[in-house]
């Protein structure tokens, strides 16, 4: 395999390698590489880059058996403990406009009510991406039903994400397939070099191909009985208590929690020095490690 390698930057800064790519020497020996690619800020790492070469039975020998055990005594005692912290939080919350005498003072605590109560819910968040891979228990019904009660109170449609998140990880830096954190190539996108594109919105309120299958439709319908219940609670408490007060004790930790999810899956999948392959070269292991652990 050849240490020189051409490779073309994708919207996100990061390298494409394709089997192609990997053959090809560069367009002059003599050159330096950063005259023979102008656009391109090739360093050592990715002029020497070869992919690994590992297999499903490598990856699975270096995690201890242990992990992939599921405990559903251990993930129920999780869920509760989550519970308990966030109402605690929210029962704490109530005191804040009775209790503190002057507006800043009120305005501080809110703000830290929002921080606080946001980032203990992104533990709630996490329950139910266990339960979207079958992690949470050994039980698919038990599953199902704490992953649907609790993604729809944190708004979001459980078996439609469930089923775009199994294709992330089934593709995951396969750049032809990528279902999400999907890029283009600069030039594909038409782009400058460094300069972001906007891309078209998947609805995962419909199984529209080709991320979703059409099939999936009472899968769907499930999920979105669970948005349509969560915002009729929403609304009710909006109708008794006002708006702001909703806005208060819910949409804002809402915002945190989402703002953390953004957060770690961009750390997780973003970095010069993780890339994206297409072709022959990848494979779903390469794909699979495409990640950095922060």
């Amino acid at each position: 395999m050849s240490s020189s390698i051409t490779v073309e930057e994708n919207v996100n800064g990061r390298l494409l390698y394709d089997s192609a790519s990997l053959k090809t020497e560069p367009k002059n020996q003599h050159q330096p590489m950063h005259l023979q690619y102008p656009n391109q800020q090739i360093s050592r790492f990715e002029r020497n880059y070869e992919p690994m070469d590992l297999t499903i039975k490598h990856i699975r020998g270096a995690i201890p058996k242990r992990l992939f055990a599921r405990n559903t005594d251990k993930s129920m005692i999780y869920r509760v403990r989550e519970l308990v912290m966030m109402a605690s939080i929210f029962y704490g919350a109530t005191w804040i406009d009775t209790s503190l005498p002057s507006p800043e003072l009120k305005a501080s605590v809110w703000v830290i009510y929002w921080l606080v109560q946001g980032t203990v819910g992104v533990g709630l968040w996490v329950l139910c991406h266990e339960c979207g891979h079958g992690a949470f228990s050994d039980y698919k019904i038990l599953n199902t039903m704490v992953g649907w009660i609790l993604h729809s109170a944190l708004l979001i449609t459980y078996h439609a994400w469930q089923q775009s998140h199994s294709k992330h990880h089934k593709n995951t830096g396969m750049v032809t397939k990528l279902v999400t954190n999907v890029t283009l190539t600069r030039s594909q996108a038409g782009l400058p070099p460094l300069w972001p594109k906007v891309l078209p919105m998947i609805s995962h309120f419909w199984p529209t191909p080709p991320l979703f299958d059409p099939v999936q439709k009472m899968t769907f319908f499930y999920s979105n009985c669970g948005i349509a219940l969560m915002v009729s609670i929403l609304a009710y408490n909006s109708h008794q208590f006002s708006c702001w007060t909703v806005i208060k004790f819910y949409g804002v930790p809402y915002l945190i929690v989402n703002g953390w999810m953004i957060c770690y899956d961009y750390v997780q999948h973003t970095d010069p020095n993780v890339p994206y392959y297409r072709g022959a070269i990848w494979n779903f292991q390469r794909g699979a490690i495409a990640t950095v652990d922060r």
